[in-house]
Formats: structure tokens, sequence, C-alpha cells
């Protein structure tokens, strides 16, 4: 099969497509349908990838491109090739990554909690928001830690999200560190409620119509999903509810 033959697949609203022609898929890049940074996969490649790193788009791409917009954007990669594995693997999950690090945060409040409540107890008397704050501060580092570690955290676990550099590697604790700072500042507006609610928002809306995180954008990141099964579902809320009650 000649490189004019090959049949390209294609993901969209995080939907596969395909498979259509090369010229049939330029057709869609020439007509503004879809962007450079849109997945595609043919079968002589291991996985989905970016328009804009696949020749003969590359070049394309490349033509029209002035430097500062040469970025691709890092979108979740899967290994393999076959349409089972090739199917769901960029769909972005806004909520599931919320609900992750909202589990986090629970979870790290808690500890952290019964912690203070033995060593300092007097910090359990300040405003609830100030404590709230102080948590999501402090998290960043624990979170650094655990992604440049574990390469996860236990809200991304129980809901099988993974986080790599382009690589494919656990991060450094220093580029866990700099994503854990603009996640706090850029996502969750410090932890502070009303700036908190706007900044969700945001990223909420970036995620969705650009397929990435401004913090993931930025370290070229390569966030991983995986089918989160009804046992860890029903473990997630269990644990959620056990949480509130508790804090």
């Amino acid at each position: 099969m000649t490189d004019t033959q090959k049949e390209w697949y294609y993901i969209i609203d995080d939907e596969e497509k395909g498979p259509v022609t090369e010229s049939g898929l330029m057709e869609k890049f020439e007509k503004g349908e879809l962007n450079r940074g849109v997945p595609i996969f043919c079968e002589s490649m291991k996985r989905f990838a970016p328009a804009s790193k696949v020749e003969p788009f590359k070049s394309y791409f490349l033509r029209k491109s002035s430097p500062s917009q040469l970025s691709d954007s890092p979108y979740t990669t899967i290994m393999g090739s076959s349409s089972g594995e090739r199917r769901g693997a960029f769909i972005h999950r806004p909520w599931l990554r919320w609900w992750a690090r909202i589990f986090d945060y629970l979870l790290f409040g808690f500890v952290s909690a019964q912690v203070v409540s033995f060593m300092a107890p007097q910090f359990l008397e300040l405003e609830e928001i100030v404590l709230a704050m102080m948590v999501v501060f402090v998290w960043v580092f624990m979170e650094a830690l655990l992604l440049s570690t574990w390469g996860t955290t236990p809200g991304k676990w129980l809901l099988k999200i993974t986080l790599r550099d382009s690589s494919n590697n656990i991060l450094s604790f220093n580029e866990a560190l700099k994503r854990s700072f603009y996640v706090w500042s850029a996502g969750m507006g410090i932890g502070y409620p009303i700036l908190s609610f706007v900044t969700l928002l945001f990223g909420y809306r970036t995620l969705r119509t650009e397929g990435m995180t401004r913090w993931d954008e930025a370290g070229g990141l390569v966030v991983t999903h995986q089918k989160v099964g009804i046992f860890r579902a029903v473990l997630t809320i269990g644990l959620f509810i056990a949480l509130i009650l508790h804090l």
C-alpha cells in the first residue's frame, strides 16, 4: 500500500472517525474542519499522534505556521494499534480529572487534620477558609512528590489517570513542582473560593475545547486515561462520602 493509499483515522469530539484517505484528511485540514493538534493514526504507526507531528501533514503545517504556533498539544497517547485500544484514548474527561483532584484535597485535608490535631491543635481554630487554602497550598509539594515517584496521586490512581512527560517517563520533582504550582495558581485560584470557581471554569473550558490544560501544555506533559470499572467507581464514591462525613 502506497502512502497515498493509507487509511487514516482521527479523533474529534472524543470519537474516533475514519478511515479516510490521505488526500481526504488533507482536505479537512485545508478547509479548517480539523486543526493541527487533532490526533491521527494509520496502521504503520504505533499510536495516535497530533497531525502536526506526522508526515505529510507535519510539512503542511510547518509551511502554514509561524514559529510561535509550532508547539504541539500534549494529547494522551496509547500504546498499540488495534481499534479497540485506540478507541477512547483521547477522551479528555475534565469531570473525571476534577473529581480526582477534589478527592486528593479531601484525603490530604483529612490526613492533615489528624496530624495537626495531635501536633498543633491550635491551628484547627483558624477560619475554615484559611485552613482550606493552607491545605491546597501544602498539597502542591505533596502532589509533586507523588507525581515524581509514583507517577500519579490517590485520586488519579482511583480513577485510572496517569501523568508522564513527552517521553513517557515519570516527571522529575522539579517538573512536577512547576506543574503543581501552575495548577495551584491558574487552576485552583490559590484555593480562594470565588477565584477558584472562576479558574476551574476556565480550566474546564480549555480542556474541552483544546484537549489540554495550560499546565500540561506548558510542560509538554501527557495525561493518560484508562477505563474506570464499576468497582473503582463504587469505591471512589464510598471514599468520597466517608471523607466528607469525617471532615
